[in-house]
């Protein structure tokens, strides 16, 4: 399209275009039939007619550049759908691939079973039994390596279109070269016949590890295919959005704990001093005396320990809970953290967030009013303010923004993010 409507649309050029586009439709034609993808049939049509219409332009001495256009179009189009079909394929590729990954971790595990039933004894083991060991033994190590190759010429193929996939698909090749996989699980054939049981578990564990690993590492690589940086990007937005939620649904759950805490402490101090007021003598006392601890929040004598301390303190259970409970999101933050540093962004405002929420894992620290004060005030704010970073930088803080109005957001945001969580609200409330 450039060259003719820099050369005026000259019959020659034009008559050259067509038949290069042509050429394409024929080739594509002939994909289509091959592949079984007869989407591909309504763009050769469209670059036969643009062929068509280039020498008709040049018969006529008209200037071809529009038909040239309009050849370029079908052409991007074709582009993008062959790059969707090696997508495709390699896509199936790399499932096959992981199947048989799959495959093998599961006969390894029963592979281990067996080995860890044998008799102690070498000299009371069945022969014929050992002998089956070691031939699926060799049998696996073969397939362990041929599927090696395998995965390296997928790397290859993926280099150029798929990147990402291929990276892991090398390193899930390398691993098994530095892993020696292949010669590991021969060599356990003889652990199997001449060592102890105990060696023999422990070096049929660490084949078992190698291969959970390298089907972890296919499962990445095929679940990479296919995804762009701005899909990439968008898929950490909706985690990180998930992220906030779950924290702020934490945030209500912890406050409505600590409520309990409170009420529980006045109920407990209240039945203590109607206990002193209604015994006498040293059975009073006693009483008396049962009913300062309840008020101390103790419940075995020691300052701090009892279920609720400091008369506003989370049970010990709820604590642990939410202790966990954070563990696992910020286990999730720093998988989050991670794949975004990978795809080049920057994510050092997630440090902080990660280091406050390491802290309440603590399950001693998160039923202290202070740590839900830190929750409310400063890591959902914080992770918010990412959000709100990461939607700009993809471009997409025009029509939405991805924080709420807290104190930390930014003034020059603060009406757009306003905006942004009315309009969420409404669509939350049964709105479109």
């Amino acid at each position: 399209a450039q060259s003719l409507n820099s050369s005026g649309g000259g019959g020659q050029g034009q008559r050259s275009l067509a038949e290069e586009t042509e050429e394409l439709a024929r080739q594509l034609e002939r994909l289509s039939r091959e592949q079984r993808r007869p989407e591909l049939m309504e763009t050769v049509r469209e670059l036969q007619q643009a062929a068509e219409a280039m020498r008709r332009a040049a018969a006529n001495n008209q200037n071809g550049a529009a038909q040239g256009q309009s050849a370029l179009d079908q052409l991007r189009e074709a582009r993008r759908l062959l790059e969707e079909n090696r997508s495709a394929g390699l896509r199936q590729e790399v499932d096959d691939a992981l199947r048989r990954a799959e495959r093998l971790a599961q006969e390894q595990r029963e592979m281990a079973e067996n080995v860890s039933n044998l008799p102690t004894e070498p000299a009371v083991r069945d022969r014929e039994r050992l002998q089956r060991l070691v031939e699926r033994k060799t049998e696996m190590a073969s397939e362990v390596n041929d599927l090696e190759g395998e995965i390296e010429r997928l790397s290859r193929d993926a280099r150029g279109d798929q990147p990402d996939a291929s990276q892991q698909l090398r390193d899930a090749a390398r691993e098994m070269r530095d892993t020696r996989l292949g010669d590991k699980i021969l060599y356990s054939r003889g652990v199997m016949q001449a060592r102890s049981n105990e060696f023999a578990d422990n070096f049929e564990n660490q084949i078992q590890n190698d291969l959970d690993g390298l089907e972890g590492r296919i499962r990445e690589a095929r679940d990479a295919i296919g995804e762009s940086r701005d899909q990439r990007l968008g898929r950490a937005l909706d985690e990180a959005r998930d992220l906030v939620n779950a924290l702020e649904s934490m945030d209500e759950r912890l406050e409505a704990a600590q409520q309990r805490g409170l009420e529980r402490s006045d109920q407990q101090g209240q039945q203590g001093q109607q206990g002193q007021g209604g015994q006498q003598g040293q059975q009073g006392g006693q009483d008396g005396q049962r009913g300062g601890q309840a008020n101390d929040g103790t419940d075995d004598g020691t300052p701090g320990e009892g279920p609720y301390r400091d008369g506003g303190q989370i049970s010990p259970d709820d604590a642990r809970q939410f202790a966990q409970e954070m563990q696992v999101r910020r286990r999730e933050l720093e998988a989050l953290r991670e794949r975004l540093m990978e795809a080049g962004v920057d994510v050092s405002d997630l440090d902080g967030v990660l280091r406050r929420m390491r802290a309440l894992e603590n399950h001693r620290e998160i039923g202290e009013p202070r740590s839900l004060a830190d929750l409310k005030e400063a890591i959902i704010p914080g992770l918010k303010e990412f959000e709100f970073k990461l939607r700009k930088e993809m471009g997409g803080i025009q029509e939405e923004v991805f924080l709420t109005g807290s104190g930390e957001v930014p003034e020059e945001y603060r009406k757009l993010v306003e905006e942004y969580y009315k309009n969420l609200a409404k669509r939350g409330g049964g709105g479109n």
